[in-house]
């Protein structure tokens, strides 16, 4: 579960945020079981290790999220950060809210 005092972001939050030049984010993907290769949210960061989030971070909030609002690693990941004093917020509906609003997945790999 996240820390209840870490802000969240919906999907038209996170549209907003990837798609309005004038704000910026890093989108992490930290999910428990589906690959990144499987698809992420268009631009996405494969979960990379704490100490660049941090370096990231500095100067650009963080967007974390996983499958879906049961994920485990996104939320302890999104609170570990935010427990850093790193802007972070967590998008609780993930994978499945976003192809839920019928937003594509990018796939790579």
């Amino acid at each position: 579960m996240p820390d209840p005092s870490l802000p969240t972001v919906s999907v038209a939050q996170l549209r907003a945020l990837l798609t309005d030049p004038q704000l910026r984010c890093w989108l992490v993907h930290a999910t428990d079981a589906h690959p990144f290769t499987a698809g992420h949210v268009p631009g996405s960061l494969d979960q990379p290790d704490t100490g660049l989030l941090r370096r990231l971070g500095a100067d650009v909030p963080i967007v974390v999220y996983g499958e879906d609002e049961q994920a485990r690693a996104a939320p302890a990941l999104a609170t570990e950060l935010h427990h850093l004093d790193i802007e972070v917020a967590w998008f609780a509906g993930g994978i499945a809210a976003w192809t839920a609003a019928g937003l594509p997945l990018e796939r790579s790999g």
